[in-house]
């Protein structure tokens, strides 16, 4: 395994392989096999934000004086978030950088880890800024098996990953060896949609009770951060299912995927299950939202989750989630999901038309088909 491979001469086709090609030579940007990865990438790079533009001082003041009721739904689906951010941002490049032979997919699971770690960054400072006692806060999501079971399903998918990723740059798994390329294909498909699920499913029940919370008139630095967020997550979750279609434009990898269906199901419903228990934890021991309980907030994660079912070909369970709704239960959620409602300049968090390189966003929003 090299750090640079000049024995890479893919340049001459203008073809690299997704992933267990040959390992990577000089960046090549001349000669691109995946366009629309790379044009994601340029998005969003182009949409570049810091915490620190954004002011949190008025937000301590609304934490202090909110009744606990409310105080604690926003710091519980805080921690919450934290918690799975922590996990994208120290997972992304790691698990998948050492297997990628392909130039516009490493700089793109570069830029997705690059703002994952913002995104943590982030919530540190938002605890650190707006919460009257954040390091108590701090033990708290770190003691919470509530918080922690948001993390289980992904965290076990991506740990799996992690051992194979180990053991390829040991050696113990070989890409000359057939039987070793298909098990990690195998693993590599999984966790590609695994990712996909934590960046367009995880969040949203959490995102839906913060931007509640703001409709108030209150948090609104908190509510604008996470705008922000939102907004990232949902170019990070289209950004993977344009992977997930590449794949699946190799016959061995639709032939895994077909292969292990059922339980590449499984998880997705293990996902949106867990989006659906914490609906019902976040409103238990007297928490309230106005304008949101927890009939409205499992409507609104079956409203999301299911077009990730439809996406990636996977029937969505009737009997288990319900039916799903015929429109968006929380229509608010609209404006803070649009770009341009939440596009910050520094220091001036009013602003709605500031950009860093800006870039149109031509690549839609219909289902890709595979």
């Amino acid at each position: 395994m090299s750090v640079l491979n000049f024995d890479n001469t893919n340049y001459r086709t203008g073809h690299y392989p997704l992933f267990l090609g040959d390992d990577l030579g000089m960046n090549d940007e001349i000669n691109v096999t995946y366009p629309e990865i790379a044009k994601i990438k340029d998005l969003h790079m182009s949409q570049f934000w810091l915490p620190t533009e954004i002011s949190f001082e008025d937000d301590r003041l609304d934490m202090k004086d909110a009744p606990v009721s409310e105080s604690d739904v926003m710091i519980l689906n805080l921690l919450a978030q934290h918690a799975l951010d922590s996990l994208a941002s120290r997972s992304i490049i790691e698990l998948f950088g050492p297997l990628v032979s392909n130039t516009e997919l490493h700089s793109w699971f570069l830029t997705q880890s690059f703002f994952e770690d913002i995104h943590a960054s982030t919530y540190s400072k938002i605890m650190r800024n707006a919460f009257v006692n954040p390091n108590e806060s701090l033990e708290r999501g770190m003691t919470n098996l509530n918080v922690f079971n948001r993390t289980k399903v992904i965290g076990k998918v991506f740990n799996e990953m992690k051992q194979i990723t180990g053991k390829y740059m040991s050696k113990e798994l070989s890409k000359d060896n057939p039987e070793h390329v298909a098990y990690m294909k195998k693993h590599i498909l999984k966790s590609v949609f695994t990712l996909y699920s934590l960046e367009q499913i995880s969040f949203m029940a959490s995102f839906a009770c913060t931007f509640a919370l703001s409709e108030t008139g209150r948090y609104q630095g908190i509510s604008k951060a996470l705008g922000l967020i939102a907004v990232d997550e949902g170019l990070h979750a289209k950004g993977d299912l344009i992977v997930f279609k590449e794949m699946m434009k190799d016959p061995e990898y639709r032939t895994i995927f077909e292969e292990n269906k059922h339980e590449y199901q499984e998880i997705f419903e293990a996902v949106t299950q867990q989006e659906l228990d914490w609906a019902e934890y976040i409103f238990s021991e007297g928490r309230k939202v106005l304008g949101l309980n927890t009939p409205l907030l499992k409507e609104y994660v079956n409203y999301v989750a299911s077009p990730c079912f439809a996406n990636l070909g996977f029937e969505w369970n009737v009997e288990r989630f319900g039916e799903i709704p015929s429109s968006n239960p929380l229509p608010f959620m609209d404006k803070h999901l649009d770009r341009d409602s939440v596009q910050t300049a520094p220091q001036e968090i009013q602003i709605n038309n500031y950009r860093v390189g800006q870039l149109s966003d031509d690549l839609g929003n219909e289902l890709l088909e595979f």
